[in-house]
């Protein structure tokens, strides 16, 4: 996969920001907040995780400090 990237980057976000984030996000576009919530911290925390798995195969790290 990497040999038809240009590059790769991995966004590092602390995982209580990334989730609220998500929440708020859902939340806007429809979901009332108790799905929003159960589906940041279900459907979308697995697919997190796969990706993080992706981490030390990008060639630039952001790490995303805002709050």
């Amino acid at each position: 996969m990497a040999s038809i990237l240009t590059e790769s980057w991995y966004v590092e976000v602390d995982d209580v920001i990334r989730l609220e984030r998500l929440v708020d996000r859902h939340q806007f576009y429809g979901k009332e907040r108790q799905v929003a919530h159960d589906w940041a911290h279900g459907t979308d925390e697995n697919n997190a995780r796969l990706v993080e798995e992706t981490k030390k195969l990008a060639e630039f790290l952001v790490i995303n400090t805002d709050q």
